[in-house]
């Protein structure tokens, strides 16, 4: 792998025109997940990838079909439903070079083989699980890039629901691309359990980026503004309260009744989240599961 050279001035693309931004999304069933590419007008620079084969096999023929250079892939974070889909995209496409933080390249085997063992077998023959994707080129954790005709501002802002998250920022079309930092219209998958640093960094995504970004693009759900970061930190916040209150100082005799209390609630309350494809109620167990563990450690 190599560090890809930072560019020392802040590089601005010539027309907002030039540059287009569109999505590829998948169904409920395949975790909602989406992929994004930018077109200029010969070239495209690719945003995550998709978990099934299927998935990223037809959207590798969608980015065929414009007949134009595919000159990278940003990965957001190592994660299987973005990453998983980039070898049956290469297989489509030809070789094209793989950019990412270097926490996200370091972890993206171990996340690999986690997968294989825990959540493949719900998609069959659907993924590819020969080996797991390389990259080819390290992400500052912080600075400005141009891949092709393409400029970029890249922020690492670490652990939360991933081991680590990369937003991408392009000025020109006032887009910034979130990974799981933004699961629109979803319950809020809290992963490794660090709900605190999750809502530091919804905050941080504010901070840094509000009045120069449009339009936010997650790996979930819809694409929108800064009122979708909202509405996940309201969901987080009300379920840390309840779990502060019902859950972790319960005991033993007490933990499920208030689990399924917690649950129900946040169900009947956030009714118009959708589950990902699971059963209702999935993804807050899990969630408690995960953020009681982190509180024990």
């Amino acid at each position: 792998m190599r560090m890809l050279i930072l560019c020392c001035c802040l590089l601005v693309d010539s027309a907002l025109a030039d540059i287009q931004v569109k999505r590829f999304s998948t169904m409920e069933a395949d975790w909602s997940a989406n992929a994004y590419w930018l077109a200029s007008e010969g070239q495209i620079l690719l945003v995550d990838s998709l978990l099934r084969r299927s998935d990223a096999s037809n959207f590798a023929a969608v980015i065929q079909a414009q007949h134009k250079e595919v000159v990278g892939l940003l990965l957001t974070h190592p994660h299987p439903d973005h990453y998983m889909g980039i070898m049956a995209m290469k297989a489509v496409l030809g070789a094209f070079p793989v950019y990412a933080s270097q926490v996200t390249a370091e972890n993206i085997d171990r996340d690999f083989e986690q997968f294989k063992r825990r959540g493949a077998r719900q998609f069959g023959k659907d993924v590819w699980l020969t080996k797991p994707p390389q990259v080819q080129e390290l992400l500052p954790s912080k600075g400005q890039v141009r891949i092709g005709d393409f400029n970029l501002e890249v922020e690492d802002f670490n652990g939360g629901e991933s081991v680590n998250a990369s937003v991408f920022y392009h000025a020109a079309s006032r887009s910034l691309f979130v990974g799981d930092l933004l699961m629109a219209h979803h319950h809020y998958y809290v992963g490794d359990g660090d709900l605190p640093r999750i809502l530091v960094q919804f905050e941080r995504l504010q901070a840094n980026y509000a009045g120069k970004v449009d339009t936010l693009y997650g790996g979930h759900g819809d694409s929108g503004g800064f009122q979708l970061i909202e509405s996940q930190r309201n969901y987080l916040l009300d379920l840390s309260q309840l779990v502060d209150e019902r859950l972790i100082n319960a005991d033993v005799s007490q933990r499920q009744a208030n689990s399924q209390h917690i649950i129900q609630f946040m169900l009947t309350k956030y009714a118009h989240l959708g589950d990902y494809g699971y059963p209702p109620g999935t993804i807050l167990k899990w969630n408690l599961q995960a953020i009681r563990k982190h509180h024990l450690n």
